[in-house]
């Protein structure tokens, strides 16, 4: 049986409510939705009707109840429940009907689905107004801009139902949220203004206020400090600006306000310093316009001072004589004179003197005539001949028989000392210097001087000329293996070349001794030879050795100097060392022959061996000499300095460079300067100790 629901909440049932069905006006009954079949926890069974069935005879509808499952609710409960059921309200035939009555035979309502039984009352329906300025959104339709807004809810029938959604107010500092956003005062930072200017307005507790300048001492800049509408009161001097009274400057102003015009305070004319290019003087303000009394240049003329004051004596103009000679009689030795010496005078040209000259050379007699004498202007008085270029003795020969004079360029005080002596000099056509060998003349040079050195050599002598103990040399003997293959001409020449320049640092000294070995001489056609060409022995002895006055090349190409240092080595070992039995091969021979082909090393030296090759280093003997051979031999021998010039090829100086011993590998080079360079560094680390 189904109950339908009355507004009745008295609690006792009006007369017939219980004998049939009542319709409730307020009950909601609405469309049943299709239930999903397919849906395993919808609670019905999967025998259901067809879609078209449920859409015409199911219904939901809501129905009052109460929740312990009675027909009314108890009394003194207040609240209304309602409890959702669906209801097949069709008859055997399909069709929707109505009852007539609880049992009508031809019309029975089946409950299909019912819910729980829920309160319904969402307010208390005796209280109208529920909530008061709730806040709420309104949505602009067109720009979708949102805006708060507030609203009250009501109570209608048990159901909260709002009322419209009123915009706030903009907000005002008030201490209010009147733009209902749940900040209070929550305005920005505004412009405003005081007496002393803009500053920021600023709400504070519901209070508009002005932060701005605050006043501030009065001083004189011209602005209102204190704001009260005066500027500078009380601060301006007696010019009526700001700051110290200006001085007096020379302009025909009363600068300083004191009445009077370009005076000082003691009522004096104002007075400068004053300059020009040619010097100091006194400024005076005369009627504001300064009056410099200082020397103003002039007109150059001739009188040996700077008259223009450009720092220039006499430029400009053709002054040939100066101006303290104008009138004096002057020796002078030139034309229209011959020979002897003449005599001239200085003179003006124009009457401003702008431009002087000297007067022509000419006999004195020709301003001291004797009389009854004849006068030669072309003869001049007779002086020793002097080198000047001119004929002084009246012979007809410029500058003859004057003997050469003794010179000297090196500092005060160091001629005659250590190694620097003077030189001379000797006078061609009235300048002093020198005649090379080829006979040219090199005007003011000092032929045969010499003068200190830059830095001290260690040769037992005083290089640097300051009378101070020379450094020592050490015991060093030096020995110089070269290639004379046909393609070392120019190398030949920068070594010998180098040889002779130190002469003049090392001829003297015996703690020294030089030595030399070349190869292959002779000619690619014969035999070409190893030469011990000089045993070790003193510089001088080996500097005049023929070969190395006049070093040359040869036409040959084997160059053997792998088995010349091996054979400089071989007496140098101790004894017990093994050493090769050497034969020549190839056409190659040695002089002296192999078995005598030995140094004369001294003992308790310093062993300096010195190579120069274009070519890999090479060895024409048998056994074929290689760098082992020749390290098996430098590691038995103490003191012992191996250096190596060659060209800067790795093919070529990488065949060198593991014979160096103590010593270094060196470019090798064409140029003398550079090879006498390297070979005073050599002397320097052998003989010098290092230094």
């Amino acid at each position: 049986m189904l109950l339908s629901c009355s507004d009745n909440r008295s609690g006792t049932p009006d007369s017939g409510e219980l004998e049939g069905i009542i319709d409730y006006p307020d009950a909601e009954i609405s469309d049943v939705p299709i239930i999903d079949t397919q849906e395993p926890d919808s609670g019905i069974d999967d025998n259901l009707p067809s879609v078209e069935y449920r859409l015409r005879c199911w219904q939901r509808q809501y129905f009052f109840c109460t929740p312990d499952g009675g027909i009314l609710p108890d009394a003194g409960d207040e609240s209304l429940y309602r409890q959702e059921m669906t209801i097949d309200i069709c008859d055997e035939n399909g069709d929707p009907c109505t009852p007539e009555g609880p049992n009508d035979p031809n019309c029975q309502w089946t409950i299909i689905w019912q819910g729980i039984c829920e309160d319904w009352l969402e307010c208390n329906p005796e209280e109208h107004l529920v909530h008061e300025d709730v806040l709420c959104q309104i949505i602009d339709e067109i720009t979708e801009e949102t805006t708060n807004g507030l609203q009250d809810w009501y109570c209608e029938k048990g159901q909260l139902k709002p009322g419209p959604c009123v915009p706030c107010d903009p907000e005002i500092c008030d201490s209010i949220d009147n733009d209902c956003n749940g900040i209070v005062d929550d305005l920005p930072v505004r412009d405003c203004e005081n007496d002393c200017g803009p500053g920021d307005l600023i709400c504070v507790e519901g209070v508009d206020m002005c932060f701005g300048p605050e006043p501030q001492e009065e001083i004189c800049d011209y602005i209102d400090n204190d704001c009260d509408g005066d500027v500078d009161e009380g601060q301006l001097n007696a010019c009526n600006t700001c700051g110290p009274v200006p001085e007096d400057i020379c302009d025909g102003i009363d600068n300083d306000c004191d009445g009077t015009i370009d005076l000082t305070a003691l009522g004096e004319p104002l007075v400068d310093v004053c300059e020009t290019a040619c010097g100091f003087g006194q400024d005076v303000c005369i009627e504001g316009i300064w009056s410099c009394n200082a020397p103003q240049p002039e007109i150059e003329i001739c009188d040996n001072i700077d008259n223009d004051c450009n720092g220039l004596i006499d430029d400009g103009i053709d002054c040939q004589c100066p101006p303290e000679l104008i009138g004096a009689l002057l020796p002078c030795m030139g034309e229209p004179l011959v020979c002897g010496q003449g005599f001239q005078t200085c003179e003006c040209v124009d009457p401003l003197c702008a431009q002087t000259q000297y007067t022509p050379c000419v006999a004195l007699c020709v301003y001291f005539p004797t009389p009854g004498v004849e006068c030669d202007p072309t003869g001049g008085q007779i002086l020793p001949e002097v080198c000047n270029n001119w004929d002084d003795d009246c012979n007809t020969l410029i500058d003859d028989e004057i003997p050469p004079q003794g010179c000297y360029t090196g500092p005060p005080g160091t001629m005659g000392v250590g190694i620097c002596v003077p030189g001379e000099q000797t006078c061609i056509l009235g300048e002093w210097g020198s005649v090379s060998e080829d006979g040219t003349f090199f005007a003011n040079i000092c032929a045969g001087e010499q003068v200190p050195l830059e830095e001290e050599l260690c040769n037992n002598q005083d290089d640097d000329c300051d009378g101070l103990e020379p450094e020592e040399l050490e015991p060093t003997d030096v020995l110089f293996i070269i290639d004379t293959s046909g393609s070392m001409d120019m190398e030949i020449n920068a070594v010998f070349s180098a040889l002779n320049q130190f002469a003049a640092f090392y001829s003297d000294a015996e703690v020294i001794q030089w030595g030399l070995i070349i190869g292959p001489t002779g000619n690619s056609f014969g035999t070409e030879r190893l030469e011990l060409k000089h045993q070790l022995s003193s510089f001088q002895n080996f500097i005049a050795n023929p070969f190395v006055m006049n070093p040359h090349d040869y036409s040959t190409s084997s160059e053997m100097l792998l088995d010349a240092l091996y054979l400089s080595l071989s007496n140098l070992v101790p004894q017990g060392v093994p050493l090769e039995q050497l034969v020549w091969e190839g056409g190659v021979s040695s002089t002296p022959s192999l078995e005598n082909f030995q140094i004369n090393w001294r003992e308790d030296t310093n062993k300096v061996i010195i190579m120069f090759s274009d070519e890999e280093a090479q060895s024409f003997a048998d056994p074929e000499i290689t760098a082992n051979h020749i390290n098996l031999l430098t590691n038995e021998i103490d003191d012992l300095f191996i250096y190596t010039f060659s060209p800067d090829q790795a093919n070529v100086k990488d065949t060198w460079t593991p014979l160096i011993v103590g010593g270094a590998w060196h470019e090798l080079t064409t140029l003398p300067i550079v090879m006498f360079e390297k070979l005073m560094e050599i002397i320097e680390e052998s003989a010098c100790g290092g230094l």
